[in-house]
């Protein structure tokens, strides 16, 4: 594989994000797509279980393949029209010193604890933002948690 595969993006190969819902996801920028893979992390023993997974490890052949992962498709357009987005920029910063786009162990975990959070980011969205939250609720927006393994609502 080159370095400059279209699709390849190093953080499923050594990064795990859980979402404030307790939903892991390949990154802070993946959409979910509503696969029927464990994403809950209440439903696995360990984060290695998930990382190792048949889920990551498909993710991580099809970018290995060039293969577009539809769960990566804010990247893809960011960089369609920005020319940059999160996935070249980890994977620039990774190839800054490392050649082997295989290798794979868990180096960073983004864990949200929760939404707690004094900004208002507009490229946020209220599960990472209580500020967000009480806006998009006075503003009559939809509150209700957008994971549909969750019946809660934001708080």
């Amino acid at each position: 594989m080159k370095k400059e595969n279209n699709t390849y993006c190093r953080v499923p190969f050594d990064s795990v994000t859980v979402s404030p819902t307790g939903r892991m996801q390949l990154c802070c920028e993946a959409q979910w797509t509503g696969g029927t893979e464990i994403t809950k992390l209440k439903d696995v023993e360990s984060i290695d279980q998930w990382f190792n997974g048949d889920y990551l490890t498909g993710v991580r052949k099809k970018m290995l393949n060039g293969e577009r992962v539809s769960e990566c498709e804010t990247c893809y357009k960011n960089e369609s029209t920005h020319g940059s987005s999160t996935r070249t920029w980890h994977n620039s910063k990774y190839f800054e010193q490392h050649d082997d786009v295989q290798e794979q162990s868990i180096k960073k975990v983004d864990l949200k604890l929760g939404n707690k959070c004094n900004l208002k980011c507009k490229m946020c969205f209220p599960y990472a933002s209580s500020e967000l939250w009480k806006e998009w609720k006075a503003l009559g927006w939809n509150t209700k948690d957008k994971d549909p393994n969750s019946d809660t609502s934001w708080k």
